[in-house]
Order: C-alpha cells, then sequence, then structure tokens
C-alpha cells in the first residue's frame, strides 16, 4: 500500500511539473552537469550495474563534456554496485586515482621524492 502510495505520489508530481512546462529535477540535475565550467579536468568512476547512477547517463555526459573540451578520466566497472567501485577492484581503483595524482603533480611543476 505503502509502494503504491509512493508511484502514484511520484506519478502525480510529475504530471505537474510536465503541465507546468518545469523540468524534471533529475533532468535539470544532468543539464547542469553538462553545461558545468567548474573544472576543465574530470574523473568519472562507474559502473554498468549500477543501481543508483544510470551508466547511460553517466556516458552521455563523458560524450558531451567531451565536446565541450574537458578532459576526461574514465573508469568503467562491471560489476559493482554504486561507491563499491574499490571494494571490488582494488588494483584497479587504486592505479586511476594514482594516475590522475600523477598528472596534477606534473601539471604543477612539483616533484615528489
Amino acid at each position: 500500500v505503502i509502494k503504491a502510495a509512493l508511484l502514484l505520489s511520484y506519478v502525480i508530481n510529475c504530471c505537474i511539473i510536465y503541465l507546468q512546462g518545469r523540468i524534471h529535477p533529475s533532468q535539470e540535475f544532468w543539464n547542469r552537469r553538462i553545461a558545468s565550467d567548474l573544472c576543465s579536468r574530470q574523473a568519472f568512476i562507474y559502473s554498468s550495474c549500477d543501481k543508483v547512477t544510470d551508466a547511460t547517463k553517466v556516458e552521455e555526459l563523458i560524450e558531451k563534456r567531451r565536446a565541450r573540451g574537458v578532459d576526461i578520466t574514465v573508469a568503467k566497472f562491471d560489476r559493482s554496485q554504486h561507491v563499491m567501485h574499490l571494494r571490488h577492484y582494488p588494483n584497479e581503483y587504486e592505479d586511476m586515482i594514482e594516475n590522475i595524482l600523477e598528472r596534477i603533480i606534473a601539471m604543477s611543476g612539483q616533484h615528489i621524492d
């Protein structure tokens, strides 16, 4: 009964948003990510089986950000759920983070001994 009531509430809310000509909050979220000028270099770590974040939307975002000239680093995993990538792919995850840090250090002109 509670799930049905929540679903009905969600559908009604979506209808109201549509009738008012507004953009759905989830679409607004993705539109803002695409248009952001926050950083010219970004890293995306995600999974094709994530139940929280749609991998297709992440891939669309990556494509659109690259088209805007953003330098993108990507790690896509196949079997890890949301924010569980380090646990399931520790070597690959750590390698990516290490590579990103090395690039940051190289761009700053500093050296690590």
